[in-house]
């Protein structure tokens, strides 16, 4: 007795589908607007391949084994060559490479061992070495809260300062560990290092803080710190923050006693204002850099008039040259920072 066949042996196309996963769906297309929308997802794809083989290379900067560089290092080396389709020993070639110093003899020992245990051990070596918590946390504190104060006039020197301290406090928040340097005595410290002016300032705002009922903390002083150096370096009126500071370094040891040159103004033993003039150019009561007169001649008419009379090309003054001038007051001109009007 001859049996039929089931209408699946019989039906190859039935056969097929009932071999196929029945938890996903059967793709139906026929519609223009979902080919049109394969075409541009192509086209998106081929402009973005495109642009990558347009984009240079990216170059590592090499670690020397500073541990304040260990993470901006290790992240751009994941970013650019871990995270690549190279093997272990091609990526261990390239960590050595850009090793340098001590770094570099931390992890050379690894170029004889079998390619992904070397590439692994040398990883575990710089975190072991530089990129131990402690460690970066101790260069961090380290570095802000050391060196000599900040000179008041000096507005590039704040802008680093500032530059530092929020670097610092990334690192400490991505370490978890703002704690370590959220308390008093390292802020007091850290507030130690700014300009007098600065310094009298943050103690206005600390009173403002605290009739909050709130205690100053590492955000407080880098908003503090990061709002000061952007008004030094306004590139319009950055200056202005530092007339009178840089009137009062322009003071040096040929002005006679008792006499003022920011002023313009001399004043007798017992302090009172005669009337003596100052500006030897227009004869008014002010100091020659503030001369209107002055400041409105051609350079080259400045610079032969200050000749002339012999004056120091830093503070304006008789009786010694800029080389020797003992003001603080530096060009303002950004980058120049030279002893000259």
């Amino acid at each position: 007795m001859n049996v039929p066949l089931s209408t699946s042996e019989n039906d190859p196309e039935i056969t097929f589908k009932s071999n196929l996963n029945p938890v996903v769906k059967e793709f139906i297309s026929d519609s223009t607007a979902d080919v049109v929308s394969w075409i541009k997802q192509g086209k998106v794809q081929n402009a973005q391949l495109i642009e990558a083989i347009r984009v240079p290379t990216a170059q590592l900067a090499y670690y020397n084994g500073d541990p304040l560089s260990y993470w901006p290092f290790i992240r751009a080396f994941e970013n650019c060559i871990a995270s690549s389709l190279v093997d272990e020993g091609a990526k261990l070639i390239r960590l050595v490479h850009y090793c340098t110093g001590p770094a570099h003899k931390v992890v050379e020992g690894c170029m004889v061992m079998p390619p992904a245990a070397g590439y692994a051990r040398a990883l575990e070596l710089l975190k072991e070495r530089f990129g131990n918590q402690f460690i970066i946390l101790h260069s961090w504190i380290q570095k802000i809260t050391t060196g000599a104060p900040l000179k008041n006039n000096d507005r590039f020197q704040l802008q680093q300062f500032a530059d530092d301290l929020t670097c610092c406090r990334e690192t400490l928040l991505a370490m978890n560990a703002c704690h370590e340097i959220n308390n008093q005595s390292t802020l007091l410290k850290i507030i130690e290092r700014l300009p007098t002016y600065l310094q009298s300032r943050w103690k206005r705002e600390v009173g403002l803080l605290r009739a909050k009922s709130k205690c100053p903390g590492i955000n407080d002083v880098v908003k503090f710190v990061v709002g000061a150096a952007a008004e030094a370096n306004d590139p319009v009126y950055g200056r202005l923050n530092c007339t009178g500071r840089m009137e009062m370094h322009r003071t040096s040891a040929s002005t006679p006693k008792g006499t003022s040159l920011v002023t313009g103004i001399s004043h007798s033993e017992d302090g009172e204002i005669s009337n003596a003039r100052l500006c030897m150019l227009c004869s008014g009561r002010h100091a020659l850099f503030r001369c209107s007169k002055f400041i409105n001649m051609k350079l080259d008419d400045r610079l032969k008039y200050a000749s002339d009379k012999r004056l120091c090309y830093n503070c304006l003054s008789v009786g010694h040259v800029s080389s020797k001038c003992k003001s603080n007051y530096t060009c303002q001109v950004p980058g120049c920072n030279k002893k000259h009007s």
